[in-house]
């Protein structure tokens, strides 16, 4: 391992200057994140070319370190007095360097992938102003979480995929995408629906005391029945004001909530 450690010496300070003057075009708005996403990608292609010319082998598989691992730990430190030039050079290095070991020439270990995913999440968290570096990272740590079936690890990265999509949009597919985060986590966290319908029974219950004629009571327990269970004709005239509109409107939010609820559990439940 003695030359492969002085060739990947060599290799991560190549790596280092190319990305120190991608991030200084970056940071000056010389270059837009798409053609500095498409360079990153383009320039991790060469470098794993590199590796599968010149690398003989991994570290100890035993140990879960790869190849450039002190490029991953370099990456999440950052000082005061750094500039944001810096900082996100060392970034975009380990982002490289990452690439080049995913789907690499050579076989990594079960722990060696594990980590590897490691330094995707890390390293999606910290592209957070750079939501398509993000989504690359984050693309690459769930697909290895499906390869390993790591359930609890597919969500996780899931959801930060879809945050990290909704980011990097623009106009109406942004608004849609915070909406159903605010809904119901883009299906990753289903339960968070319940939430919204206890929302709408306060605001048809609202609603009904303002404008429906019946007694207190009777209009609550109208409209908490009502939401899930249409009520008749003969049970809804008798209540007068706009009875008829609020206990006819009412049944349709509560079908369709608790519609939407039951499919993205059944589908997080069983995987559909």
């Amino acid at each position: 391992m003695g030359e492969d450690s002085i060739f990947i010496t060599s290799v991560s300070d190549r790596i280092y200057r190319r990305t120190a003057d991608y991030a200084r075009r970056m940071t000056t708005h010389e270059i837009s994140e798409s053609e500095l996403l498409d360079w990153l990608k383009r320039y991790a292609a060469t470098v794993r070319k590199i590796l599968s010319e010149n690398i003989v082998q991994l570290p100890s598989s035993q140990s879960g370190n790869l190849l450039f691992e002190d490029m991953y730990a370099t990456a999440s430190r950052s000082t005061p007095d750094e500039s944001a030039a810096v900082t996100l050079g060392k970034r975009l290095a380990a982002l490289v360097a990452a690439e080049a070991e995913f789907g690499g020439p050579l076989r990594l270990s079960e722990l060696q992938t594990v980590h590897l995913v490691e330094v995707y999440e890390e390293l999606g968290a910290l592209f957070v102003g750079l939501p398509l570096l993000a989504v690359l990272a984050y693309q690459r740590a769930n697909m290895t979480h499906r390869i390993t079936e790591d359930i609890d690890g597919q969500d996780r990265t899931g959801l930060a995929l879809a945050r990290a999509r909704t980011r990097a949009a623009r106009g109406w597919a942004r608004v849609i995408g915070v909406f159903s985060d605010a809904l119901c986590g883009y299906g990753y966290r289903p339960f968070r629906l319940l939430g919204w319908v206890i929302v709408q029974l306060v605001v048809f219950v609202g609603v009904g005391l303002l404008v429906v004629d019946g007694k207190v009571g009777e209009t609550v327990y109208m409209s908490m029945t009502s939401f899930l269970n249409p009520a008749g004709l003969g049970d809804v005239v008798p209540q007068g004001g706009g009875a008829e509109v609020l206990f006819g409107v009412e049944p349709w939010f509560g079908t369709i909530s608790m519609s939407v609820f039951f499919a993205l559990l059944v589908r997080k439940w069983f995987r559909m």
